[in-house]
């Protein structure tokens, strides 16, 4: 009896266990691209504080790194340890990617999905082909030795591999700027943004982060600068950006820092270190995505969050239907800004924290399945979990309180899109119709002229 109870109560927990069980269905990632050069301040390839870079804004090997291994940390999560989730080989039926068009968010993306689909998992080609001339060289290019050389370099005939280490490769969709469907929390798209930002700027708040940095430093600053005073710090918000920002990527880059140690010391990185943190902090939560404004993060992510509610949607009908090929996992390399304003439609819509995000950073909506129920959380990218909640009270949150185009247009004092494409289209008969009376007025007159010619000549005789 005694038996049969203990069977009884571990079967019921290994049925409970199993029935726990967790099913992905869908995943968002958007990441902030890996650590890079200063944004700008940059002359002859060395910043202020005399570190060299190869360019203003470009992804530094670290950054590259930094992706690579974010991206083999989402194959654990997604491919090893959800082995019915995607594939273990790239597929364009489950995975879509999508990048802003900077260098260093093409590039950050790059990284990340050689950590994703590694070498060795890449396209191969079928055994009754490898060795046909027509796929070893391009039927339009002529034979060169060099292409065996090459081909038994690599082992490809042995290998099967399409490319070298049979690597992988997939298209990345570009987001041109300005986009109005993922950055109009840039004060340079949204005029009604600039107006909050550019007095958040010039507060008191930063004047006194200013006084206080000034007073810690010394002449550091404005020795570096030819001015030689201070006002350019006061002056424009942007140059107090460029030096906090240099300071930023030379420390994450571990750089020396030999310039400024042996002229004012080496307790003077510690306090930069501290004010820089000090600074994007202010940046983030007062700047850019204070509390007090509850509309950034909506008018910023409405179509955002438009178009992850329809992947889910999908992904949840697919799984319902027990199909296994469908989109499954959208990437999305963006900027920092990109994430905050993220974390802050979360916040208005759900109460949940906004973080400073720093380099390689993520954030990930996930779609699941656990007990026949459908779930959706909100997390970054170590795993800290911000938001838990079943998905029929997650799209009614969303759904009642992000901004159709409408209310985002009147928000940023844009013209309605369907207005703007009705006059670009009116703009373009108008000139056709224009053009096409001009030949006829063009036609008239040269008959008139002959017809005048005509007349006159008859006259004379």
């Amino acid at each position: 009896m005694v038996n049969s109870l203990i069977f009884l109560l571990f079967f019921s927990l290994f049925e409970l266990s199993l029935s726990d069980t967790e099913k992905i269905i869908f995943s968002f990632q958007m990441f902030r691209h890996g650590a890079r050069a200063p944004f700008f301040g940059l002359e002859n390839g060395k910043d202020k504080f005399n570190e060299s870079w190869i360019s203003e804004e470009e992804l530094s090997n670290i950054g590259k790194r930094m992706l690579y291994l974010l991206g083999i940390k989402s194959r654990k999560r997604y491919i090893i340890n959800n082995t019915n989730f995607l594939s273990d080989k790239y597929s364009p039926q489950e995975i879509y990617i999508k990048s802003t068009d900077s260098n260093r968010t093409i590039e950050s993306i790059y990284s990340f999905l050689q950590g994703l689909y590694p070498s060795g998992f890449g396209p191969e080609l079928p055994e009754k082909v490898r060795y046909l001339n027509n796929i070893k060289y391009p039927p339009n290019i002529k034979y060169h030795e060099e292409f065996d050389e090459i081909i038994n370099k690599y082992n490809l005939n042995e290998t099967g591999g399409a490319l070298p280490y049979k690597m992988n490769i997939a298209p990345i969709h570009l987001i041109y700027k300005p986009d109005r469907d993922f950055e109009l929390y840039d004060e340079r798209y949204c005029p009604k943004r600039h107006e909050i930002v550019d007095k958040a700027q010039k507060s008191n708040r930063v004047i006194n982060f200013i006084n206080d940095i000034i007073d810690k430093t010394g002449n550091l600053f404005k020795d570096l600068e030819p001015s030689n005073n201070f006002s350019f710090l006061y002056d424009d918000y942007w140059n107090l950006y460029k030096y906090m920002d240099i300071f930023l990527c030379d420390d994450y880059d571990k750089r020396n820092f030999d310039y400024i140690k042996n002229i004012y010391g080496e307790n003077i990185i510690n306090i930069l270190r501290e004010y820089t943190k000090e600074y994007f902090d202010m940046d983030c939560f007062y700047v850019n995505f204070p509390e007090s404004d509850k509309e950034v993060g909506l008018v910023s992510n409405s179509a955002l969050m438009s178009y992850i509610l329809n992947w889910m949607s999908n992904a949840k009908n697919k799984s319902e239907a027990n199909i296994n090929s469908y989109l499954k996992y959208v990437i999305y390399s963006a900027h920092d800004w990109s994430i905050a304003a993220l974390d802050h439609l979360m916040r208005t819509i759900f109460n949940s924290s906004i973080e400073e995000c720093s380099f390689g950073c993520s954030r990930i909506f996930e779609l699941y399945k656990t007990n026949n129920e459908y779930y959706v959380r909100y997390l970054k990218g170590d795993d800290t979990i911000k938001l838990n909640l079943t998905y029929n009270e997650f799209v009614k949150q969303i759904s009642e309180n992000i901004w159709d185009w409408d209310k985002v247009n009147k928000y940023c004092g844009f013209e309605d899109k369907k207005r703007e494409e009705k006059k670009t289209e009116e703009n373009k008969k108008g000139k056709g119709i224009a053009y096409h009376m001009m030949i006829v007025l063009i036609i008239f007159d040269v008959i008139l002229i002959i017809f005048l010619i005509a007349y006159c000549r008859q006259k004379r005789y």
